[in-house]
């Protein structure tokens, strides 16, 4: 008898051992509804274990050893149900973003050139897979690229030059299988931001911001997602441009949390800047925690010099940052691009 009750004891260990299902951090819903029936599944195989257990069958009420193993067991089952489905629960309710210059295909650039580090910006952002991506200077068909090499991502966004495809894209990039485009749209950071092409103030270049309101197919909530390029040279349009895109921003969310990103061309002690986080007729917050000191524009060069801080992903209540990082990988010479990526990982609030 002794020998089935630990025969017995081996079974119900197997069991309870298929029971913990890793959950791995690209499980979307439905992976999570497998693995709860899977669960089911194991959960019935262990109640009919039990009921095989019962006194006067397999296992004499003299075995207090045996009874108490069991009863732990059990225990430690339940706890490791309640722990699967709350990082499950954690996982539906995390929300990784990238902000990422990815440098325009310039022929200038020699060993820097599209074709020769194309390779490297794919394998960082596979890398790194964030759900949303905003990207900078992407021209046509490095955009085209993105999408043949990275599959799970479709795009929202024009080319600034005529609201088509000519000229450089702040487009956003997001996982198809995720989220379901509500509404979409580009406008010009100009006096006249309808107006395809236009420049205003003391602009040297046209620039954009393009915007999509997202629904996240996971959680079952919309955000609203933003993402632009300032004005390298104008310090006027840039402090315009911040003011523009909050009030553009504040008209469109319908009290939906908002991410923003991009390359801001503005230091933290900027007047652009500090339009952008005043508070002011949006409160913007910025995910980078005031400790970090990486630079995010280095050129290609791997170098200890310092680097300016000018690409951010800000953020409105709605959300918590949880992990922030600018990405600093490169091959030992040289960054896949003249910026470095800002990466973070945002917690929806309940």
């Amino acid at each position: 008898m002794r020998q089935r009750v630990y025969q017995n004891k081996l079974t119900i260990q197997r069991v309870w051992l298929a029971s913990l299902t890793p959950l791995y951090r690209n499980t979307n819903l439905e992976g999570v509804n497998r693995m709860y029936i899977n669960t089911t599944q194991h959960f019935g195989r262990y109640q009919q274990l039990m009921e095989n257990l019962k006194p006067n069958r397999h296992i004499s009420v003299n075995l207090p050893g045996n009874l108490f193993y069991i009863l732990k067991m059990i225990r430690t089952f339940f706890f490791t149900i309640l722990l699967t489905f709350s990082f499950a629960a954690m996982h539906a309710q995390s929300l990784k973003v990238m902000s990422y210059n990815i440098r325009l295909d310039h022929p200038v650039d020699g060993v820097n050139q599209w074709p020769k580090r194309s390779d490297k910006v794919y394998a960082l952002i596979k890398k790194y897979s964030p759900d949303i991506l905003g990207v900078q200077e992407a021209l046509h068909h490095q955009l085209q690229d993105l999408l043949s090499n990275l599959p799970e991502y479709t795009f929202v966004g024009v080319g600034r030059d005529d609201g088509k495809t000519k000229g450089e894209y702040s487009a956003i990039l997001f996982k198809k299988e995720r989220f379901a485009i509500k509404q979409q749209s580009t406008f010009w950071l100009s006096e006249t931001p309808e107006i395809a092409g236009s420049k205003s103030w003391d602009a040297a270049i046209t620039r954009v911001a393009s915007w999509a309101i997202l629904h996240d197919l996971s959680t079952k909530k919309d955000l609203v997602i933003v993402n632009t390029h300032f004005d390298h040279i104008g310090k006027v349009a840039r402090e315009k441009s911040a003011l523009l895109i909050k009030e553009k921003i504040s008209s469109l969310r319908k009290n939906l949390p908002v991410i923003l990103t991009g390359d801001f061309n503005s230091e933290p002690t900027d007047a652009s800047y500090q339009a952008m986080a005043d508070g002011q007729v949006l409160k913007l917050l910025n995910s980078r925690p005031p400790s970090d000191t990486q630079g995010t524009f280095c050129n290609f060069a791997v170098t200890t010099e310092p680097c300016k801080v000018i690409d951010y992903i800000f953020y409105t209540e709605g959300f918590i940052p949880q992990n922030y990082q600018v990405i600093t990988d490169h091959d030992g010479h040289h960054y896949p691009s003249d910026h470095l990526p800002v990466w973070c990982e945002f917690w929806w609030k309940k």
